[in-house]
């Protein structure tokens, strides 16, 4: 769908944001509970009224059709220490409160990792109290309830980006205890089993940000390979690089939201040697083409959760 098609489709697209959940200061700590926005027919950028209930960051996000689940994470910026608490985020009102349901283990490192199905949101991995896990939680969006699934990631792993077809969900790359890693695991969401498959990518690569569309995904940038763009065909599970490349050079642990209806998706801030940094880049699907948009983030940030309204 073309931006004419988007506009003429009304409200259900005009409407359509993306959404960072906390931010993290130049100290890996996190730093605010402030919840950042683009709106992405417009492609500007605003802060919405509605906050975390603490500082955090990389927390993993999943999505349902109405609302946002914030799992986890990095917490407060006094004392930091990993959170299993879960919060909801009302797209309607653009408000968060703290759920009863929490995660088994209170863990970070799964910014990049939501994986989003029709009924369910999975959080796979993560760094624990003293190590990486390999567990998957789910999030019953009709009750609200979390609990962690048979199925476990074939590594130990945290820092990679996911991607989601309506069939599956891929974990494309990650850092694990014996350092990055190529290996791409795919849960398959109606049975619920996980295990690696045969395709890799084509390097090691952690901190990689994923981005949807129609009938693939894509891993973009990495702090090994930080221009690296690859994709992932759902139809066949192939991964390749990509001949476009990120436009700012030494980007990696962006945020990314998309729109398959408006056929992007974007990787807003990111970090670049120890600097955090506000600016947003645009990969179109069609083509595979990116850019450098105008609009920026308000404040610099990385390595926190992110998503997308419907």
């Amino acid at each position: 769908m073309n931006l004419q098609q988007a506009l003429a489709a009304g409200p259900a697209f005009g409407n359509a944001r993306g959404f960072t959940f906390g931010r993290q200061n130049n100290s890996n700590n996190p730093v605010s509970n402030a919840i950042d926005k683009l709106t992405l027919l417009t492609e500007t950028t605003s802060t919405t009224s509605g906050t975390l209930s603490d500082e955090k960051d990389r927390s993993c996000v999943v999505r349902s059709q109405v609302n946002a689940y914030v799992m986890g994470g990095m917490k407060d910026n006094t004392a930091p220490a990993n959170t299993a608490e879960v919060e909801r985020f009302v797209f309607a009102t653009e408000v968060s409160s703290v759920l009863a349901a929490t995660l088994d283990t209170a863990k970070r490192g799964m910014q990049e990792g939501g994986m989003n199905a029709a009924a369910k949101g999975y959080c796979p991995g993560g760094f624990a109290a003293s190590d990486w896990v390999n567990v998957i939680e789910d999030m019953s969006f009709s009750g609200e309830t979390s609990v962690a699934i048979s199925a476990t990631l074939s590594q130990i792993k945290t820092d990679f980006g996911a991607i989601s077809s309506s069939a599956a969900g891929y974990t494309m790359g990650g850092n694990t205890n014996a350092g990055s890693t190529t290996v791409i695991d795919k849960l398959v969401y109606a049975a619920e089993t996980c295990g690696s498959i045969a395709a890799t990518l084509d390097a090691i690569k952690a901190r990689t940000m994923g981005l949807d569309a129609a009938t693939r995904g894509y891993a973009v940038a990495s702090v090994e390979a930080p221009t690296v763009i690859e994709n992932m065909i759902f139809a066949d599970d192939t991964s390749v690089v990509i001949s476009a490349t990120m436009p700012i050079a030494g980007l990696s642990t962006s945020m990314g939201c998309q729109s398959i209806y408006l056929g992007r998706g974007w990787a807003m801030g990111g970090i670049i040697g120890a600097t955090r940094q506000t600016s947003i880049n645009r990969l179109v699907y069609a083509g595979e083409t990116t850019s450098t948009i105008g609009a920026v983030l308000g404040t610099a940030n990385s390595s926190c959760g992110s998503t997308e309204s419907p």
